[in-house]
């Protein structure tokens, strides 16, 4: 199907953007290639830009046309504009989008088979205890617009590794990093919110008060997705990562690590940007 739909793209040559692969090194207040490929990109999104549903300023399909305004896939609602996945509008990180009709239909083979890695790192309040390391709760998103976690709802799985406990004043954080099985609508933060662990910053899954104080040390939701793994058209593995962004890492910070393991872990993420 990808390839009976192909005649309708005439891709124009990229403005920019990164030939190679590996650790991203561009500005993070803007959207920008990490990796160009033939027939896909990896785009960077940061935190407050919408994907392309429109009821924000910033959009990142906006931003893609301009790299490729002729191609065809980039102006298909049918087809998601491309856009293999979805990030939320708060949270930055890197995406996977397709440029030919035949790439997205491959990527989506590969991220219906689980071969796609989406991996994050995300500051969660509370002293989550290291032995966690999956969560399993069904998610249901038709009521409103928060997902909720519990036994209705669609099956779901986050796994978490705990890296670091640590605490600013009186509220204790810990640093996690996560990678979802399934793509659900706002997954992780529900997931996280769940297990009594939001994430630092979020508007959606705290009390209000609660934002607010995070507000005041944290100046976008700590969720951000650093790396991602898929195959290319000629099936070759291309992994790559984005730092997080320095607004998160100013935050880190100004945490004070519970243990010399807890802070060795600190001080690497801390020094990624």
């Amino acid at each position: 199907l990808g390839s009976q739909l192909e005649p309708r793209s005439k891709e124009v040559a990229l403005a920019g953007g990164s030939s190679g692969e590996g650790v991203d090194t561009h500005q993070p207040d803007q959207p920008h290639v990490v990796l160009d490929l033939p027939d896909r990109w990896v785009v960077f999104k940061p935190a407050n830009w919408e994907v392309f549903d429109r009821y924000e300023e910033h959009q990142l399909l906006a931003f893609a046309r301009t790299l490729h305004v002729s191609t065809a896939i980039l102006h298909d609602a049918e087809h998601d504009y491309g856009f293999l996945h979805r990030l939320d509008v708060p949270c930055s990180g890197l995406l996977v989008v397709a440029k030919t009709f035949q790439a997205y239909y491959q990527l989506q083979v590969q991220l219906r088979a689980g071969q796609i890695d989406r991996d994050y790192v995300v500051l969660c309040r509370g002293w989550m205890p290291a032995c966690v390391d999956k969560i399993t709760a069904n998610l249901d998103w038709s009521s409103g617009a928060l997902t909720k976690s519990g036994s209705y709802g669609k099956p779901s799985r986050t796994r978490l590794k705990v890296m670091s406990h640590a605490h600013r004043k009186r509220s204790a954080v810990t640093l996690v990093l996560t990678r979802i099985d399934t793509g659900r609508r706002h997954q992780i933060r529900s997931h996280c919110s769940y297990l009594g662990h939001p994430i630092v910053c979020d508007g959606k899954y705290t009390a209000s008060a609660t934002f607010e104080s995070d507000s005041s040390f944290c100046a976008q939701n700590f969720l951000h997705r650093y790396r991602l793994a898929f195959a290319d058209g000629k099936a070759a593995r291309h992994e790559v990562q984005s730092p997080i962004p320095d607004a998160l890492a100013m935050s880190l910070q100004q945490l004070i690590p519970k243990n010399a393991e807890s802070a060795c872990c600190l001080k690497a993420w801390k020094c990624s940007t």
